[in-house]
């Protein structure tokens, strides 16, 4: 039986733990899936599967290329939904050729030219909650391109997810040659006061194929549709690996996120990402001990 003093104190100690947050607080998990509007990824076909997950409390947020056939419609149906997006905005990378035709953000271009594209682009998608760069490594890295872009962006009022398209994140360069993130780059500049910039830090299927050739199961009710369960059976059963690594990422980011950390998850349509966040957050328990936090919230936060 405990006495009275040690009670006390151990009653003592557990108020003082809380009171000066030794008791560790959970951090935030958001995730976004790129690339909508692109390489044939279509509704219902990749998407669909994914925005059951939003109707179940998982606030997935999207990002979607401009200037594609597809690109209205896709915002089109996601403004329907009620769904987030971003303007998924090629940027001009250190070994990626420019595809021909292709509208994308250029180290050249002055600040006329950018606002420009952006322009172009939020007429495209006008409810897009801000922006994050598809490639763009020579971009991000180019400090005084970076300084006239954000604020292009700050003018127009759309936040900026830097992709982090290089490992560690792609970096600028202060006058004292210090690397620092975008993100930095606007506290220590105070160029962005109306935006929020982010970084991502957690890839789901950087290390996994697109696998374009896997087909999926059309569904009886409407065949222009995938049976998603059956696909996903069929999937684990030819790329088993690939499925497990998508998973074990997006519970690596439910770890970092218990223990404090602000975690930015970005993945792809591909099947192993879409089985992956399907078969784990269709557990009830796993959506309670992992919430995810929606794009938009942390960008006002």
């Amino acid at each position: 039986m405990l006495n009275l003093r040690k009670f006390s104190f151990i009653l003592a100690f557990g108020l003082l733990a809380t009171s000066s947050g030794l008791q560790a607080e959970e951090g935030t998990y958001a995730i976004v899936i790129d690339d909508l509007a692109a390489y044939g990824y279509r509704f219902p076909q990749r998407i669909a599967p994914l925005l059951v997950l939003n109707e179940r409390d998982v606030p997935i947020s999207y990002a979607i290329m401009p200037n594609l056939p597809e690109t209205r419609r896709v915002g089109q149906e996601l403004d329907q939904r009620d769904v987030d997006y971003l303007i998924h905005f090629p940027m001009e990378a250190f070994t990626i050729r420019r595809k021909p035709g292709e509208k994308r953000l250029a180290v050249t271009m002055d600040r006329k030219e950018i606002r420009n594209l952006l322009l172009e682009a939020l007429d495209q998608l006008p409810n897009a909650i801000g922006l994050n760069n598809h490639q763009g490594s020579l971009c991000t890295s180019d400090s005084p391109w970076m300084e006239n872009f954000l604020e292009e962006m700050n003018s127009l009022g759309l936040n900026f997810l830097d992709s982090g398209t290089v490992p560690g994140g792609n970096r600028c360069r202060t006058p004292e040659g210090k690397k620092i993130l975008a993100s930095e780059l606007c506290q220590i500049n105070g160029i962005c006061p109306r935006i929020r910039v982010l970084s991502q830090n957690l890839w789901l299927d950087d290390q996994i194929d697109y696998l374009s050739d896997f087909a999926w199961v059309p569904s009886s009710e409407n065949p222009a549709s995938p049976d998603i369960q059956k696909t996903c059976d069929t999937f684990f059963k030819l790329h088993r690996a690939d499925l497990e690594l998508a998973q074990d990422r997006i519970k690596q980011g439910c770890q970092r996120r218990s223990k404090g950390e602000t975690v930015i998850a970005i993945g792809h349509p591909k099947w192993a990402t879409i089985c992956g966040l399907r078969r784990f957050f269709y557990s009830e328990k796993n959506r309670e001990e992992c919430p995810i936090t929606s794009l938009r919230e942390m960008f006002q936060n």
